[in-house]
């Protein structure tokens, strides 16, 4: 049996994973003698000879599958001298679980090496590519392979170490310790004479943590042998973008090699980095960090001098690019630098200019990209990020624009960015106040709960099949297939396949509840342009198969236009109407397809009108609402407090706004600028919506084009009711039962947030809403119940799952709304 015992000194964090440096192949920690010697010794009949000889759990651009995906892989090799059939044996990464998968019948012949797919997608065809029913973690887990009896031939346990992007782990010939391969070689011998790892560097260390600049900082690694002894190591340090200075470490017992970058070299603010190389006898050479891949990797660890240097309510970012490198900072080129948060260094990041737009004023928006082996740990939402932003918001004298429009598109359930307010150095100086703001990707998919595999588009402007976009029309993930699936849907809605179409579309194509709730946000708002640039779009394609919008890019929005200049918030010719960006609605560069198709047929057009009034209702109050009451003036007020100060930096560097009301004094200008906010768009924008387009305003008639009154509803009865109407139960397939919600009411009913109890779970998503006599059929497999055999192709019935538990099972169920009331038993 194989047996790797790797046990971990502390506890891994994704951030630190290049934390062992080597030229070629990386040696593990050393692991004890007594099972080194068992590992290849007992492989005396062919089921001992079969071995996972290498693998990688973070593939990203290594090798691709037969789908041109990018998945971990693990690869089995036959050291013996006769043939074996692997039907039976087993790859598992629960310990519990030993024939977690399978092999089909596939003969390995000697010194054969067979590729495994760990992608989760279960193939098991022999003769075609395998792939596992499971994943590997890059953080490090068990993994195994077993016989057909289940007794186990090799495993990583208790775990593997922590893996680093396309760089593999395995073995050698003749070596007996597991090692990482800077060149991986999936399906072919691991031996190569050039790739023969140096000593093996560790537990790099510094003290203090955070040095003044009148006090030294020691180095200290543990290096220790691999294949011959450890005859030098060295540390490399440098001051900010300054030559390297070269100290020999010495060896201070046990392993530890100890080094010391003399005080006073550097000033508060700037940055120290190092790095060290290693040496053994027979002239391998090592390096931590590992510095694989030169635009992917750290070069460097680090920290900054005294950073409490700069004190800020803000949270503060310093960032640090060489001087001569910031023009391609500020343009599409783009340049290298390093950043410094909460006591972590990050190296070698990469950062470029944002925007079209915004792209030509005085203070930029940047994109930032951290390496693969150091993820940002930030102070919002979700775990550590790769990829993310700078916004500058330059152009809005709050700065609070988009913050505001995400943050609403947050908490009425829209998937959208974190976006809020820092302060950023740049070089030891203040830079910019700046929104620290979440990226289009598949990090903002998966910290909201949808697949990063499935297709996301940016920018999809007017949603028709020429891609026609101010934004620039892009698809960010799911880059393996082309976009069929964008362009079958632009087909559908597009005005030419007429309104019964469309609806269709909308209904067996569409999340409508999440486009009804992102629509309803953004009109309330004002989002100027995500008519025709920034509207971008999610297909899941793996799971229920519906489209959603994901905001993005809404900082034209809360009565400002660029286009247009001043605030606008009654100006329905121009882009004030409820329903602007359907076809003839406001003053248009062309319309959105999806919006027009909302308005136009009549029962979406419904369920947009009763969610607007519900948010109306719960996050902008009626006219008269008592300014301490005010949900959104009191966020507005909060978050102007917070960047007061660094406003006032901010203007004074980068000058006033092009929106600003008159020239006003940095002093001045936050507060201007959110008074306008208030009085000349909150405001007026909460009238416009409550009286002008409400259905009670018996002087404009109700209709879709500018001229008309939208006719928002009255609010909702707090003690609306519906009925739990028809219940399908198919005896052959519990995916399709499912039961219906009818709505007797004549009006439409918001049922956001409301839930079924009993044998069945299911809370309503936010943007549910049941049009007046309409009916909602609730399924635990959305996917199922529209491809269900004898579906009417014409139907289009507005479904919503998936619920948990049996309906069969259900002697009681309870519909219950957002305040615990039953709404509906049956």
């Amino acid at each position: 049996m194989v047996h790797i015992n790797y046990q971990m000194t502390k506890s891994a964090n994704t951030a630190h994973l290049a934390r062992r440096g080597f030229g070629g192949p990386i040696v593990a920690a050393p692991l004890a003698a007594f099972w080194l010697s068992l590992l290849f010794a007992s492989a005396i009949d062919a089921a001992e000879s079969v071995i996972i000889s290498e693998f990688m759990a973070a593939n990203t651009k290594t090798i691709a599958d037969e789908n041109k995906s990018f998945e971990d892989w693990i690869e089995i090799r036959n050291t013996g001298a006769a043939s074996v059939n692997l039907e039976g044996w087993s790859l598992t990464n629960n310990r519990r679980k030993p024939h977690q998968w399978r092999f089909p019948a596939t003969n390995l012949p000697p010194e054969g090496h067979l590729l495994v797919w760990a992608s989760g997608k279960d193939r098991r065809v022999p003769g075609a590519p395998l792939h596992t029913n499971f994943k590997l973690s890059s953080g490090g887990k068990y993994l195994s392979l077993a016989r057909r009896d289940g007794t186990v031939a090799a495993a990583f346990e208790p775990k593997f170490p922590p893996q680093l992007p396309d760089v593999s782990y395995g073995f050698l010939p003749g070596i007996t310790q597991a090692v990482f391969f800077v060149t991986p070689t999936p399906g072919k011998a691991n031996e190569s004479s050039t790739n023969l790892p140096g000593p093996f560097i560790a537990s790099v260390t510094h003290t203090p943590e955070f040095p003044k600049p009148n006090e030294p900082v020691i180095v200290s690694a543990h290096v220790s042998p691999v294949l011959a002894a450890v005859t030098n190591a060295t540390l490399r340090w440098r001051v900010m973008f300054n030559r390297e200075t070269n100290i020999v470490l010495s060896l201070d017992g046990n392993g530890v090699w100890t080094a010391m970058i003399p005080a006073g070299v550097a000033r508060d603010g700037q940055m120290l980095r190092w790095r060290i190389t290693a040496a053994d006898a027979a002239g391998h050479q090592s390096q931590e960090p590992l510095f694989n891949d030169p635009k992917r990797t750290s070069k460097y660890l680090g920290t900054v001098v005294n950073p409490g240097y700069v004190t800020s309510v803000l949270p503060v970012f310093q960032l640090f690019i060489p001087p001569q490198e910031m023009g391609g900072a500020e343009s599409e080129t783009g340049a290298r630098g390093c950043f410094f948060y909460d006591g972590e260094f990050y190296d070698n990041l990469f950062i470029k200019v944002r925007g079209n737009t915004t792209a030509g004023v005085p203070k930029k928006s940047h994109r930032l990209e951290f390496p693969h082996d150091h993820a940002l740990r930030h102070p919002g939402a979700g775990g550590r990020i790769r990829h993310t932003s700078l916004m500058a918001e330059w152009g809005d004298p709050t700065y609070l624009r988009q913050h505001l429009s995400f943050w609403m598109e947050t908490e009425t359930g829209t998937a959208a960015p974190f976006h809020y307010p820092v302060r950023v150095q740049l070089n030891g100086e203040f830079w910019q106040l700046a929104m620290h703001s979440e990226v289009l990707g598949a990090e903002l998919l998966a910290r909201h709960g949808l697949d990063p595999n499935g297709a996301l588009y940016k920018a999809v402007g007017t949603l028709t099949p020429d891609f026609n976009s101010s934004g620039g029309f892009e698809k960010k993930t799911r880059r393996r297939e082309g976009n069929e699936d964008y362009l079958a849907l632009a087909h559908t809605l597009n005005e030419a396949s007429g309104l019964s179409a469309r609806r269709k579309t909308l209904f067996d194509r569409m999340n409508l509840p999440a486009v009804i709730n992102y629509l309803a946000v953004a009109r309330l708002t004002q989002e100027d342009d995500d008519i025709w640039a920034n509207l971008s779009l999610y297909h899941d394609c793996d799971g229920t198969r519906e489209w959603r919008p994901v905001a993005f890019d809404m900082n034209v929005s809360w009565g400002l236009s660029f286009a247009h200049g001043g605030i606008q918030a009654t100006a329905d010719p121009m882009r004030s109407h409820p329903f602007f960006g359907a076809a003839g609605v406001g003053a248009n560069q062309g319309f959105n397809r999806l919006y027009d198709a909302v308005v136009r047929v009549p029962e979406t057009r419904e369920m947009l009108l009763r969610r607007m009034r519900t948010i109306l209702d719960h996050w902008w109050q009626p006219p008269g609402t008592p300014w301490s009451e005010r949900r959104i003036e009191q966020h507005v007020a909060q978050m102007t407090n917070q960047i007061w100060l660094e406003a006032i930096r901010d203007r004074q560097k980068w000058g006033n706004s092009w929106n600003a009301t008159g020239n006003p004094r940095p002093q001045d200008a936050l507060t201007a600028g959110v008074r306008d906010l208030v009085e000349k768009f909150i405001e007026p924008r909460r009238r416009h919506f409550y009286v002008t387009h409400s259905v009670s305003n018996l002087n404009r008639p109700v209709g879709i084009s500018s001229r008309h009154n939208a006719g928002i509803p009255d609010r909702q009865p707090a003690d609306a009711r519906l009925r739990i109407g028809e219940i399908g139960l198919c005896a052959t397939n519990r995916a399709l039962d499912y039961l219906c919600l009818t709505n007797g009411n004549a009006l439409a009913v918001d049922i956001s947030g409301w839930r079924l109890d009993g044998p069945i779970k299911f809370t309503f998503q936010s943007g549910t809403v049941l049009p007046a006599r309409g009916v909602l059929c609730v399924s635990p497999d959305v996917k199922a119940f529209r491809a269900r055999p004898n579906k009417r192709p014409d139907l289009g019935l507005f479904v919503v799952g998936d619920y948990r538990g049996r309906l069969r099972e259900a002697r009681t169920i309870a519909l219950k709304n957002e305040d615990g009331q039953l709404a509906a038993e049956k």
